[in-house]
């Protein structure tokens, strides 16, 4: 599944992601996180190349990338950059790869060949003391909302560094693999 989650700075995008898939890894366990988000925790590895990611090792994984626009930026939508990830997308459906999430400020901020792809958005807003989600079933448009409160339990389940700014994720060791020349 791909999920898009949008909404302004402040919002509670990163914080909801990470208690989703805090709270994935808690339920299943065993399932490890990929993302550029410096978070902490035995079964979270920080990358920064889709080449980091063991694709052949029949593994469940959950692909986390925030601030996806530094990444995949719409306005590169033509570049080898972004054609790379639209490709790499077939290698993550053959991979184990049992969610990817894609955090950023805007819809249109990311590329367009990733957005079509996305099965699910979530909309964040900034309310005083809630965070407010709208989740959208892109197939079945469907919506559900979801709260959060603000609370200390929630910050500290996350477990992350908030003040830490995470960089883009290249593909340069991915393109290396031998498992992505065959979707060349």
């Amino acid at each position: 599944m791909k999920l898009g989650v949008f909404g302004p700075q402040g919002s509670g995008k990163t914080l909801f992601v990470m208690v989703l898939i805090r709270s994935l890894q808690k339920k299943y366990g065993g399932v490890k996180i990929y993302t550029n988000i410096n978070a902490t925790g035995q079964d979270i590895e920080v990358i920064n190349d889709l080449g980091e990611i063991p694709f052949q090792d029949g593994k469940p994984k959950i692909f986390v990338i925030d601030e996806a626009y530094f990444t995949l930026d719409s306005r590169g939508s033509s570049s080898k950059q972004n054609r790379i990830w639209s490709r790499a997308f077939a290698l993550f459906r053959k991979s184990d790869i049992v969610l990817t999430v894609f955090v950023t400020h805007r819809p249109r901020m990311l590329d367009v060949n990733i957005r079509e792809q996305l099965d699910m958005v979530l909309m964040c807003r900034k309310e005083k003391d809630m965070f407010s989600y709208l989740l959208l079933d892109t197939l079945s448009m469907m919506t559900t909302p979801i709260q959060m409160p603000k609370h200390p339990y929630i910050y500290n389940f996350a477990d992350y560094d908030t003040k830490d700014f995470p960089l883009a994720i290249w593909t340069e060791k991915l393109q290396e693999n031998p498992i992505f020349q065959l979707i060349k």
